[in-house]
């Protein structure tokens, strides 16, 4: 098995390329609390994040909804206390 080029011999992506990737709805933000939106633009999602800085929300950052998918939210008050009882 050959072993995968330096980056340099790479093909790079065009500005086109990645200007269509920002402007897909295919970007999501997560905070502290979970996720807070998925399907919007790059651009959309930093405008929601500057909003919630506003707001005072903490651990913002933008995702790729796929990776949003992934992430498991933050538990639950009421989870926390079911725990603690059981124990």
């Amino acid at each position: 098995m050959r072993p995968p080029s330096p980056f340099w011999e790479r093909e790079k992506e065009t500005d086109s390329d990645m200007t269509s990737d920002l402007q897909n709805k295919n970007w999501a933000v997560l905070s502290e609390r979970g996720c807070e939106a998925t399907n919007l633009t790059h651009e959309d999602a930093r405008r929601l994040v500057h909003r919630l800085e506003a707001e005072d929300r903490h651990g913002l950052c933008i995702v790729t909804n796929a990776a949003a998918a992934r992430t498991a939210g933050p538990q639950r008050a009421s989870d926390l206390t079911g725990a603690r009882e059981r124990s």
